[in-house]
C-alpha cells in the first residue's frame, strides 16, 4: 500500500491508505522494517507533493496520533515532518493583496469599471 501512495498519491481513496499506514510508521516494534518503509514513503511524498494537499493530510494524521498515543510513537516518523515544504509568509501576504475587494463594498460605478478590466484583458 505504500508504493501505491508514493506512485499515485492523488486519488480519490488517499485518505485511507494514509489513516491506515500512519499507524505503522508509528509502532516500536522490534526491527522496525515497516516502520522504514512508511516514513520513507512519507518522505518521498513531501518531497514530490507541489500542491500540498497530501502533505497537510498525512502532517494532520500524524498530529491526531500522537495525541492519541502520546511518547509511545517512533521517532522516525516525527523526523519525516522535518521535509514538509513550508510556505513563507511574504508569499501568502503577497497573494492576499492580490485578491480583489469584494463586490459588495465598491460603488456601481467601480464595479462597472472593474468589469471592464476584467473583461478587456
Amino acid at each position: 500500500m505504500a508504493e501505491l501512495l508514493s506512485k499515485n498519491y492523488n486519488f480519490n481513496f488517499r485518505s485511507n491508505i494514509v489513516v491506515t499506514l500512519i499507524p505503522y510508521g508509528a509502532s516500536k516494534a522490534k526491527g522496525g522494517q515497516l516502520a522504514d518503509v512508511v516514513t520513507a514513503t512519507i518522505v518521498e511524498i513531501f518531497e514530490k507533493d507541489k500542491q500540498g494537499e497530501c502533505s497537510v493530510e498525512i502532517v494532520r494524521v500524524i498530529a491526531s496520533l500522537v495525541k492519541k498515543k502520546g511518547s509511545s510513537v517512533n521517532g522516525k516518523l516525527i523526523s519525516c515532518l522535518m521535509h514538509v515544504r513550508l510556505v513563507e509568509l511574504g508569499e501568502v501576504k503577497r497573494e492576499e493583496k492580490e485578491k480583489l475587494p469584494d463586490t459588495a463594498m465598491l460603488s456601481k460605478k467601480q464595479r462597472k469599471h472593474r468589469k471592464e478590466q476584467v473583461c478587456g484583458d
